[in-house]
């Protein structure tokens, strides 16, 4: 949707708050923020969660996969 409707939407829904996810331009992120900055509405924004396990990582086997599960659940826990 774009900035002007957004600002439509908010102002016929009488919105206090926005609360949305830093979803990138494919999202639409900056046609939501930004009426809220114009018409002084408080905007939450949901960022993405870090990814725990980064790379692509192939596991032969069932053992393999549980050594791995059980490495990444004790980091997880630290």
């Amino acid at each position: 949707f774009s900035a002007d409707f957004n600002a439509a939407f908010y102002h016929q829904c009488r919105a206090d708050v926005v609360i949305t996810k830093a979803s990138g331009a494919e999202g639409g992120y900056q046609e939501k923020v930004q009426p809220c900055l114009d018409a002084g509405i408080p905007c939450i924004v949901i960022a993405r969660p870090t990814p725990l396990v980064t790379g692509d990582e192939l596991l032969e086997s069932q053992a393999a996969f549980a050594q791995r599960l059980s490495r990444w659940l004790a980091a997880a826990k630290e």
